[in-house]
């Protein structure tokens, strides 16, 4: 079966979504399936291939936690993947205080600009246990 994974978006859960995300591709291709892992804050760049991982490649994914929550005005920084503006953040006609919607320091509006994907989550030789930090040695 094809599956896509969803893990990260733009939240100071973020690294947590990324790191159990990637145990929880590295298992449902262990039961044979096929898997694509989304980051839905970068998404898919327009014409991007979407390429399902199976474990026959021998890659599976990893996602080191850091020590600190990340950085999400550094995140957008560095993917190019949002702009920001001083004009309060909306969505579906609610402000920024509504519940369900994350509330950025000084009510920052946060437009994307250039989406890309999986970000963040590199390679892991496949079948290869992760401990401590998702990516030490077995």
């Amino acid at each position: 079966m094809k599956i896509i994974v969803l893990a990260g978006g733009y939240s100071p859960e973020r690294d947590v979504s990324l790191s159990s995300g990637s145990l929880i591709a590295n298992a449902l291709m262990e039961r044979g399936h096929e898997v694509f892992f989304l980051d839905p804050w970068l998404g898919i760049k327009a014409g991007e291939r979407v390429h399902y991982r199976t474990r026959e490649e021998g890659l599976g994914f990893a996602y080191e936690i850091g020590g600190e929550a990340p950085d999400l005005e550094l995140l957008g920084a560095e993917t190019g993947a949002e702009k920001i503006t001083d004009w309060p953040w909306r969505s579906g006609g609610m402000s920024g205080g509504g519940h369900g919607v994350y509330r950025a320091p000084r009510q920052r509006r946060r437009e994307r600009t250039d989406p890309g994907s999986t970000g963040g989550v590199r390679n892991s030789p496949y079948g290869q246990r992760l401990y401590g930090k998702l990516t030490g040695n077995g």
